[in-house]
């Protein structure tokens, strides 16, 4: 599948893969930091944005769509960087298609399955679809009903919109993710917890450049993870930027973005 993209910058590419239920257009201030030295090309991943809706939500999937996108680009490799779900998509390419990265960036999210966090999310999404909200602010207090977050609201608030009749709608395919959760949450190997059934284990090694980026007021990636993601990365490393959460991009974005371009000027690149 052909994704949507939005591009800009000279130079090197950097192919951006966002996280669950977000899109392309929450990394275009990183995009406009990184343009002056690179060709940013951030991406809607399927069923997100502006890409087209499909079902299915599974890496092998997600990841194909993003070798398919860089070629309709023509571009034979990439530097990648992917936060959260997007950075389980960006290990699956730098794994399958190792030939296709030049470096990787992995934003707080390790190969391992995660626990099922985001169900009362998904629950609170899934009432808006059968709500009459007109407006953004009505839509925010049917969300509100489940999600105590304002931040978080917020967020999820980007992908909504007014469809003919005037109700508040999700733009993203929300009957997809819902359907693909569980494979979403989960990483798939033959180390440690079964796969999802009927899902095939991850396999092949990227030996490249490989960095860990993670906050260090969140629990997603540990010291211990890192150790066992040379399974598939042995040269990755970890970094850790202090006084941020899950979102590191967002929360730190000068010391995000500092971070980010030292690993991609390494020498030997």
């Amino acid at each position: 599948m052909r994704l949507n993209t939005r591009r800009g910058g000279d130079g090197q590419p950097v192919v951006i893969l966002h996280g669950l239920f977000g899109s392309a257009e929450n990394w275009q201030t990183i995009a406009r930091l990184l343009g002056g030295a690179y060709h940013v090309v951030a991406v809607d991943l399927r069923n997100h944005g502006e890409s087209p809706h499909a079902p299915g939500m599974s890496y092998s999937a997600m990841a194909a769509d993003v070798i398919e996108t860089i070629d309709g680009i023509g571009i034979d490799s990439v530097h990648l960087v992917g936060h959260s779900m997007g950075g389980k998509v960006a290990m699956t390419v730098a794994v399958t298609h190792p030939d296709r990265v030049r470096s990787l960036c992995v934003v707080d999210i390790a190969p391992k399955p995660y626990p099922p966090h985001h169900r009362e999310i998904l629950d609170a999404m899934q009432a808006l679809e059968t709500t009459d909200a007109r407006s953004r602010a009505e839509a925010d207090a049917v969300l509100a009903t489940g999600i105590a977050d304002a931040a978080v609201r917020a967020f999820l608030l980007k992908s909504v919109r007014a469809d003919d009749e005037g109700r508040y709608r999700w733009t993203l395919n929300l009957h997809a993710i819902t359907e693909g959760y569980e494979e979403i949450a989960d990483w798939p190997s033959d180390e440690g917890t079964p796969p999802v059934e009927g899902t095939p284990p991850v396999e092949g090694t990227y030996s490249g450049p490989t960095l860990f980026l993670r906050g260090s007021l969140s629990d997603y990636v540990t010291a211990a993870d890192v150790e066992t993601a040379r399974t598939w990365f042995p040269a990755c490393r970890l970094v850790t930027v202090d006084g941020a959460g899950h979102w590191v991009h967002a929360e730190k974005r000068s010391e995000f973005v500092q971070r980010l371009v030292r690993f991609l000027e390494m020498p030997g690149r």
